[in-house]
């Protein structure tokens, strides 16, 4: 499920568009049984302009320009594995603890790997933003950058992951930040019998809208 920040006219000057897909209609439903208001932020998910939409493509030209893909965007990854994402200029793996040594020494020295078992994701976030320099970027949160007991509904669940507190406080450093776009993935809807990681799914992708882009 994607998002993307892009700016309109009028008191309502933030487009979120959607994807679709099995995941994205398990995280709007578990999104139904959610409070829009945020009391920690003092922010509600009411006050975003939201259109729900797959033109990811035409909103990605929007933000960054004529002639701009999403491919173009700089991306940090917060998940558990290091995957190869084709045609992006630069990545930063923030959480990595699940990867052969190969995948290893590719996203090291192709791109730039802070895995968990060495700093906690609020400082690999806060690495990655300085190393950023401001400009605009796309954030993955893969699901399996959670332990499994709180998360257990994810292609290849691995022990020792973050705690969704430590996750949320990590957020925390993106607000004011120039996030452009975000996903939230990972989740498998088939093997979520109780809806546990579709609410953490949901959760996250209402926070973080609210936290970066909210007022």
């Amino acid at each position: 499920m994607t998002f993307l920040n892009i700016p309109l006219a009028g008191p309502q000057s933030r487009l979120v568009l959607g994807g679709g897909g099995l995941v994205a209609q398990a995280i709007r439903r578990a999104s139904l049984a959610l409070d829009p208001y945020v009391p920690r932020w003092d922010r509600d998910f009411r006050d975003l302009g939201v259109t729900d939409s797959g033109a990811i493509r035409k909103g990605a030209r929007i933000m960054l320009g004529p002639g701009a893909s999403p491919e173009e965007v700089p991306v940090i990854y917060v998940g558990a594995g290091v995957p190869v994402l084709p045609r992006v200029p630069a990545v930063w793996y923030v959480g990595g603890r699940r990867y052969g040594r190969a995948d290893r020494d590719r996203a090291r020295n192709e791109h730039r790997l802070l895995p968990l078992a060495e700093i906690s994701l609020e400082v690999g976030l806060r690495t990655a933003l300085l190393e950023l320099g401001g400009r605009a970027f796309h954030l993955v949160v893969d699901l399996d950058v959670l332990d499994p007991v709180w998360a257990p509904a994810v292609a290849r669940p691995t022990g020792l992951g973050a705690e969704p507190r430590e996750l949320w406080k990590a957020f925390e450093t993106l607000r004011a930040s120039t996030l452009g776009s975000f996903e939230v993935r990972g989740l498998l809807p088939g093997r979520d019998a109780d809806g546990q990681s579709a609410r953490l799914a949901a959760e996250a992708v209402r926070d973080l809208a609210l936290l970066v882009w909210g007022r």
